[in-house]
């Protein structure tokens, strides 16, 4: 009995409404026009008609109620939980040598760099070289993608 309800004689064809992929479904879906794949579209749809349902919802006089309920709970929470904003602390002073190789770089390139930006630009040269100082020495190093001149 079980075989002969799986045999694909059984099954109707059918296509996905949203993909057009052909299906084969069971003849107790014969009439049905809203068909969909397991390969997305099934939840699509069920996603999409959910955000019809809230949305209708929301925009109902009680559905409105509701939200600004949620929407002061919300507020009063989070005013209470993070307190006032802050600005971030200001990024600490450049070290001598970092005013140095500013002083270079403004001399040499006509560069003029904010402190984040410079730090950053330092880091990257000196991460990026420092294997090749130790393995060859300082004059193996290429700086020339720096250079401003060209």
């Amino acid at each position: 009995m079980a075989a002969e309800s799986l045999h694909p004689s059984r099954f109707i064809r059918r296509e996905c409404v949203q993909c057009r992929v052909p299906l084969l479904t069971a003849p107790s879906n014969r009439g049905r026009t809203d068909i969909r794949c397991v390969m997305g579209c099934r939840q699509d749809q069920q996603k999409r008609r959910s955000n019809e349902r809230s949305t209708e919802y929301n925009r109902s006089p009680a559905g409105r109620e509701k939200k600004k309920g949620h929407n002061r709970r919300r507020s009063l929470l989070q005013g209470n939980a993070q307190g006032p904003i802050q600005a971030p602390p200001p990024p600490p002073p450049l070290t001598i040598r970092e005013r140095y190789y500013g002083w270079l770089i403004r001399i040499l390139a006509g560069l003029r760099l904010a402190k984040l930006e410079f730090r950053l630009f330092l880091s990257h040269v000196f991460q990026q070289n420092s294997w090749k100082m130790r393995q060859q020495g300082p004059d193996a190093c290429d700086y020339s993608r720096y250079n401003r001149d060209d």
